[in-house]
């Protein structure tokens, strides 16, 4: 096995595990977020993961630099990010309880 294939072997073994986890607390009765997310942490901040996910993006970062267009994902302007939850500026306690999704 290459060492790009070991690194991203790492990283989809530890997104697999996150994804477990965030299973296990959606079919939990108990929801204890806290905890999920010490849980999802303590995945996805291990040493060999953060390596591996830093090495795959500095190689698709070459890989588009090569080939790709000035814009590639991680390269030149950067973008917007936008929520998935709708914006509840301005809007009353009982609206923003509806607009926001459970």
């Amino acid at each position: 096995m290459s060492l790009t294939q070991t690194q991203l072997a790492t990283v989809l073994e530890a997104l697999r595990r996150a994804q477990g986890e965030l299973a296990a607390y959606l079919a939990s009765c108990d929801h204890d977020a806290e905890l999920t997310i010490a849980k999802l942490v303590g995945i996805l901040e291990r040493r060999e993961v953060v390596r591996a996910a830093r090495l795959l993006n500095t190689l698709a970062r070459a890989k588009a630099g090569k080939r790709g267009p000035r814009n590639a994902p991680g390269q030149g302007k950067a973008r917007e990010l936008t929520s998935p939850v709708p914006a509840t500026e301005g809007l009353s306690d009982r609206t923003r309880a509806r607009a926001i999704p459970a």
